[in-house]
């Protein structure tokens, strides 16, 4: 059920007042400058703060008879992110999460 009261904050303190344009704009001119080292990145920024904001793929659950019920009993396991890893890029993560599964269910 959601707060009633959250209708009642009041916003006080305009954007403008609390991120400088030239916080954004530093790291809009690294990332466009020729020896930036990065592409394909995401980055957020606000605050006089920057960050990376990646997607990452638990090792999840393969089962090569996959049903609803697998799916409902091995959510736990599915969304672990304990032992997530980073795929370096979209195509490369197709790659080798063909080779994964295809090891997993003997190919």
């Amino acid at each position: 059920m959601s707060d009633p009261n959250l209708s009642r904050t009041v916003v006080t303190t305009s954007f403008c007042e609390i991120d400088l344009p030239s916080w954004v704009a530093a790291v809009v001119a690294f990332l466009v400058h020729e020896s930036c080292p990065v592409t394909g990145e995401i980055f957020v920024t606000g605050r006089a703060r920057v960050s990376r904001l990646f997607m990452g793929q638990t090792a999840g659950y393969t089962n090569s008879h996959l049903t609803p019920e697998d799916v409902r009993d091995h959510l736990d396991a599915i969304c672990d992110d304990s032992g997530y890893s980073v795929p370096p890029g979209t195509i490369r993560h197709g790659i080798d999460f063909d080779a994964e599964i295809d090891t997993a269910i003997g190919r």
